[in-house]
Order: C-alpha cells, then sequence, then structure tokens
C-alpha cells in the first residue's frame, strides 16, 4: 500500500477503480463513467476532499495499481463531508453540480451515521476487475487493521459479493439505508468491525 502520487500513480487508472468500487450509486453522483473518470481526476488534484492524496491510498502489484482504499478516521470525515462539497463544485462546474445536487442530498442519507469518534471510515474500497478475487482487498484491509481496530463502511445493497467479503472480514450490519432516486429504490448496509 501506497499514498497515492499522480507523479507515480496513474490518475485516469485510479479515478477508473474508484469509480469501479460502486458503479450503480457512483452513476447517480458522478454520472456515466465517460463523464465520471474526468471529474474523479479533478477531484485527486485537489485537497479538501475525499480524493485527496492523504486519504487515498493504492494497492501496487508488479508496479500497477490494482486497487484503492480511501479512508479517514470518523473526525476527519465530518470535516470531508464539509469541505468536499466545494470540491465537487469545482470539479463538476456550476450547472451540472447544481442539477446534481438534490441526488447527493439524498445519497448522504444512505452513508453511515452511526459512527464513534475513535473509529476508521471506509469511504470507497476498489480492486481492478483483472485482479479480484485474488486476495489483494483482504490484504487492503488488513493493512487498515494494522493501525486501527474500529472499522465502518457502507456497501451497496446489491452488491453481495462485497456484502460477503466484508463478511468474512468480520463486519456486521448496523442498518439498512434505503431512498428513492428516479423512482428505484437504491441504498446501502452500514457495516461495522470492532
Amino acid at each position: 500500500m501506497e499514498k497515492y502520487d499522480p507523479r507515480q500513480h496513474d490518475p485516469k487508472k485510479v479515478a477508473e477503480i474508484i469509480y469501479a468500487a460502486e458503479p450503480e450509486l457512483n452513476y447517480y453522483v458522478f454520472g456515466k463513467k465517460e463523464e465520471a473518470v474526468p471529474s474523479i481526476r479533478k477531484l485527486l488534484e485537489m485537497g479538501n476532499n475525499y480524493f485527496a492524496s492523504p486519504y487515498l491510498e493504492c494497492a501496487i502489484y508488479q508496479e500497477k495499481v490494482v486497487g484503492i482504499v480511501v479512508s479517514s478516521t470518523v473526525k476527519e470525515k465530518a470535516k470531508l463531508d464539509r469541505s468536499s462539497g466545494m470540491a465537487f463544485l469545482k470539479a463538476f462546474g456550476f450547472w451540472t453540480f447544481l442539477k446534481r445536487f438534490p441526488t447527493m442530498i439524498k445519497m448522504d442519507k444512505i452513508v453511515n451515521s452511526n459512527l464513534e469518534d475513535d473509529g476508521f471510515f471506509i469511504h470507497f474500497i476498489s480492486v481492478d476487475l483483472p485482479y479480484q478475487s485474488q486476495g489483494i482487498g483482504t490484504k487492503m484491509i488488513e493493512s487498515i487493521l494494522k493501525n486501527h481496530e474500529k472499522l465502518y463502511v457502507d456497501v451497496n445493497l446489491n452488491n453481495i459479493q462485497g456484502q460477503k467479503f466484508y463478511e468474512k472480514m468480520g463486519f456486521k450490519i448496523q442498518s439498512k439505508n434505503v431512498i428513492k432516486i428516479k423512482n428505484k429504490e437504491s441504498g446501502t448496509y452500514s457495516l461495522k468491525r470492532d
């Protein structure tokens, strides 16, 4: 695991892996992959948002980025939640941000809110498709566990593979969070491991 560095790690690849973490939910925030990847790349270049270097680590295999973890302490998460809005505005541009803002407000309701201050929150974790089912995700969680015992993560209700992965890693469901977007029910399970 290495801290993200745009001079060392391919920003486009990192943005693609971030989008692939939850394509269904990321579609609601960022749009289609073609328009999402450039916006995520802009966020990677800025500070004060979830995708800034201090919060983004890359799993490296044979000198390639094969996975990402976006995470922060629970205390940092509250600050990031506030500052990320302005970063998203800059990344999207005013009109696109305005168009997506109502959905982003709804999405906030499916993110874990029952967090203890001494915990650590995983915003995104994703392994590039060709490298899945090779233990990389497990190694990423184990790397986090070296420094943090109490972990939180949200997983898409429709992501059965992700739910099984977190269950195997010792996470337990805290809550089920459901909203309607474009007349379709979406949501997450908020998970905790301690």
